[in-house]
């Protein structure tokens, strides 16, 4: 499982980040002071997830509200990644 952050351009998605900046890096940031450890991957934009082999679904719901949460405390970070210089 991952969250893919659209930097070059090629998806259906209105806002993207610039080449270079690293959005999925400032959320890992974020999610890691939530209690959720996820993988900024090296050469592309995403955050994968490694859920134990066992899980129940209430440990689901509690680490995607965390996550959200990691999402919205990165947004100024990321709004600002996206305006001119």
């Amino acid at each position: 499982m991952g969250w893919y952050y659209d930097i070059f351009g090629k998806s259906a998605l209105p806002d993207t980040f610039p080449e270079g900046t690293a959005p999925h890096r400032i959320v890992a940031k974020h999610a890691a002071a939530a209690g959720v450890l996820t993988r900024a991957l090296p050469f592309v934009p995403v955050n994968s997830f490694s859920p134990p082999l066992t899980i129940k679904a209430e440990d689901i719901e509690i680490a995607a509200d965390r996550y959200a949460a990691a999402l919205r405390a990165a947004t100024a970070e990321l709004e600002a990644l996206n305006k001119p210089a």
